[in-house]
C-alpha cells in the first residue's frame, strides 16, 4: 500500500530553470532565480477581489510590473538567508484611492521577505495533534492508514529539553529567549517583559523552570531581527494596521518543531490613532474581526491564522482611555495602557508557542 500512497497526489512545480554554470566538482550550481523571486511563483500576493463588493467599490493593485519589481536586499546569516523583494503593481485607472499607506494608487509597492532556513538535525520528537487542544499544526495525512480519520498532524512547539530529566522540575537546556528590540520605547519595555514572562507559570506546571527569558537588544547590537537565531519583539508604526500585535512563527514542516518567531507590536495600540467613527460605533467594533476578513490584504496562506484579539484590545483600550478622560480619571490611563500591553504581549507569545 505504501507504494501507491502518492499515486493520486499532484506535485507543485514552482518553476523550471536552466543551470547557468556548475562548479568543477559539481557540488554547486548557478541558477538565475528572477522568474521565481520577481513573480508570484512563491506566493500569491495580490488579494482576490471581494465578491460582496462591486469592482468600483474596492481597491485593486492592478498588474505586476516585471520592469519595476526588484530585489531590495539579500541578507545572509549563519542559519538563514533573507531575500527582500519589492513587488510593484501598475493600475492606471484605480477606482479607490486606498489608505494612508498608499502614496500613489496607480503605482503600489509591496515588500516581501522570502526566508530560507536551515532545518535542524536533532533529537526532537514530533507530537501528533489532539483536537481537544488548540494548537497550530503542520498538516500530515497518512494515506496508508485504514482509519476513517488518517490525520497525523504535527503540532507546533519548541524543542524544550530538561537539563536534569530525572527531576520533577528543571531548567531547560536551552530556554526560549526573547529580545525586546531597541526600537521599543523604554516606557513600555517593563510591561511587555512582564507579559512574556507570565508564561513561565504554565511551563513550571509542565515541569520547566524559567522556560522563557527576556533580554533587551543593546543599542550597539551587531545583529538584527532578520537573524533566525533571535526571537524579537519588534515595535512598529504603520498608518492603518489591521492588528495591534502580530505573532507568527516558523516551523520545520517535517516535525512541527518551532524554529523561531517574531512579534510585531504596533504603536497605534498606545497612540489612540484610530478611526473614531468606528471606535464609538459599538456594533461595528464588535464585528471588527468580520470586517477585517472581508477586506484583508493577507488572504490565502498568509491570513489563515488571523486573530482579531490585538485589534479588538486596541479599540477597547482607546475607548476606555477616552471615557476615563471624560470622567476625570486621566491619571489612570498610563496604568491601563501598561496592563493592555502586558495582556497583548501575553496573547501574542501564546501564538508563538503554537497556541
Amino acid at each position: 500500500m505504501a507504494r501507491a500512497s502518492d499515486a493520486n497526489i499532484s506535485p507543485a512545480v514552482k518553476a523550471s530553470l536552466s543551470i547557468e554554470a556548475t562548479s568543477e566538482d559539481e557540488s554547486a550550481y548557478l541558477i538565475k532565480m528572477d522568474t521565481v523571486f520577481l513573480t508570484e511563483a512563491l506566493q500569491s500576493i495580490a488579494p482576490n477581489a471581494n465578491p460582496k463588493k462591486k469592482p468600483y467599490e474596492q481597491f485593486s493593485l492592478g498588474k505586476l510590473s516585471k520592469d519595476k519589481s526588484r530585489y531590495r536586499s539579500v541578507r545572509g546569516y549563519p542559519e538563514n538567508v533573507n531575500i527582500l523583494v519589492d513587488y510593484v503593481y501598475n493600475n492606471q485607472k484605480p477606482y479607490v484611492r486606498g489608505g494612508a499607506e498608499v502614496t500613489d494608487p496607480r503605482y503600489v509597492t509591496l515588500t516581501f521577505q522570502h526566508s530560507f532556513i536551515q532545518m535542524p538535525d536533532n533529537n526532537y520528537q514530533p507530537r501528533i495533534d489532539d483536537a481537544r487542544v488548540g494548537y497550530f499544526f503542520d498538516q500530515v495525512t497518512d494515506l496508508t492508514s485504514d482509519s476513517v480519520v488518517p490525520y497525523r498532524d504535527l503540532i507546533n512547539r519548541w524543542n524544550l529539553e530538561k537539563r536534569y530529566p530525572d527531576r520533577a522540575k528543571s531548567k531547560p537546556i536551552q530556554p526560549i529567549t526573547w529580545w525586546i528590540e531597541n526600537t521599543t520605547p523604554k516606557a513600555y519595555r517593563k510591561a511587555i517583559k512582564e507579559g512574556v514572562l507570565a508564561w513561565n507559570e504554565a511551563f513550571e506546571a509542565a515541569g520547566f523552570i524559567d522556560a522563557i527569558e527576556v533580554k533587551i537588544q543593546p543599542d550597539d547590537a551587531e545583529w538584527d531581527a532578520g537573524d533566525v537565531r533571535y526571537n524579537v519583539l519588534r515595535w512598529t508604526s504603520s498608518p492603518n494596521p489591521p492588528f495591534g500585535g502580530y505573532g507568527p512563527s516558523f516551523t520545520n514542516p517535517r516535525t512541527g518543531q518551532i524554529l523561531g518567531a517574531d512579534i510585531m507590536l504596533e504603536n497605534v495600540f498606545v497612540s489612540n490613532r484610530v478611526r473614531y467613527s468606528r471606535l464609538f460605533d459599538v456594533a461595528a467594533s464588535d464585528l471588527d474581526g468580520e470586517a477585517w476578513e472581508d477586506e484583508s490584504p493577507l488572504d490565502g496562506e498568509l491570513g489563515k491564522s488571523h486573530c482579531a484579539f490585538g485589534a479588538s484590545l486596541r479599540d477597547q483600550v482607546s475607548f476606555a482611555a477616552t471615557a476615563m478622560a471624560v470622567i476625570g480619571r486621566g491619571s489612570d490611563v498610563t496604568r491601563m495602557v501598561d496592563e493592555g500591553l502586558r495582556e497583548l504581549a501575553l496573547h501574542e507569545i501564546g501564538h508563538t508557542l503554537g497556541l
